[in-house]
């Protein structure tokens, strides 16, 4: 009796879960509301109350259960949306909690998806905040004074959507900052990002070749505090390293001299085969002799 109870809960619970097309005049708004008294614990135990709204601009909460897909995938979001926003968007989850829907649940799913963000227990203001509306998921951003600005019950339609009801909510003062990405071997610009200040930004996928493996990304794209240069570095595979060919394409051309005079003027990372005259050092003197070179000059 009591498993068939169970069953019968989580299938109410269930038919709760709305798509994303619900309208306004189905629920009801909790927009202006203060949640400043709230005082609960995390699902780890440790104490947490309204003060943390102080913390960040905006502190979006999201109700989920673990039994919910559409939760899942929106824990994703909201981890995702910490580490673009960096310290101005705060997240808190809320947990609902029932026989499958456990602390316990909760925090191997987080841990799975690789949530790094706290979890809560509903104390009585939560409590009534979610019981507003008979869905999950829900989602409220509140700001630095614990006001609710906004809300979204349902679930998103993508991340994108998220982050639009975000940036409509963060003030116009707060800087953003250029973030490019290039290829190292070509100088080829990759990618473009504007990015908040202080945010993250994922790197694209790297461009494959034959004779090369890609290393690392070498420049500063995370907790972003000014404009950005980054390169995909790469290590060659199988051809033995000429000097002057400094992007290793096996061929000293002139863009060898656009690299080196990056490496001189712009702190591009540097390799050994731009130092062409074996001075030790490499200076304006590599890339004229590189060009000669590549003109062929020198013979």
């Amino acid at each position: 009796m009591k498993k068939l109870l169970s069953i019968l809960l989580t299938a109410v619970f269930l038919l709760c879960c709305i798509p994303p097309s619900v309208s306004a005049a189905e629920t009801k708004s909790s927009v202006g509301e203060n949640l400043s008294g709230f005082s609960t614990s995390t699902l780890t135990g440790e104490p947490i109350d309204g003060s943390v709204f102080s913390e960040h601009d905006i502190t979006v909460l999201h109700y989920f259960a673990t039994w919910s897909a559409d939760c899942v995938y929106e824990i994703g979001y909201m981890q995702e949306l910490t580490a673009e926003f960096g310290f101005h968007v705060g997240v808190i989850g809320m947990l609902h909690e029932d026989n499958q829907s456990t602390p316990e649940a909760a925090l191997e799913l987080f841990d799975e998806l690789g949530a790094s963000y706290p979890a809560v227990h509903l104390d009585e203001v939560l409590l009534d905040l979610v019981s507003l509306n008979p869905y999950i998921p829900q989602t409220f951003f509140v700001d630095s004074e614990g006001n609710i600005i906004s809300e979204f019950i349902g679930t998103f339609p993508s991340y994108s959507h998220l982050v639009t009801i975000v940036k409509e909510l963060l003030p116009d003062t707060i800087p953003y900052h250029t973030v490019n990405f290039y290829d190292s071997l070509t100088d080829t610009l990759l990618l473009s990002c504007s990015v908040i200040d202080g945010g993250s930004v994922t790197p694209p996928h790297p461009p494959a070749y034959d004779d090369y493996e890609f290393d690392h990304w070498e420049g500063n794209y995370e907790f972003v505090t000014q404009d950005e240069d980054v390169y995909a570095i790469y290590t060659a595979l199988s051809m033995p390293p000429v000097l002057g060919d400094v992007n290793f394409d096996g061929v000293i051309d002139a863009t060898d001299v656009i690299l080196v005079l990056r490496m001189v003027l712009l702190d591009f990372p540097t390799v050994p085969e731009a130092d062409f005259d074996l001075s030790g050092s490499i200076d304006s003197i590599d890339a004229i002799m590189i060009l000669r070179f590549a003109l062929g000059l020198n013979e």
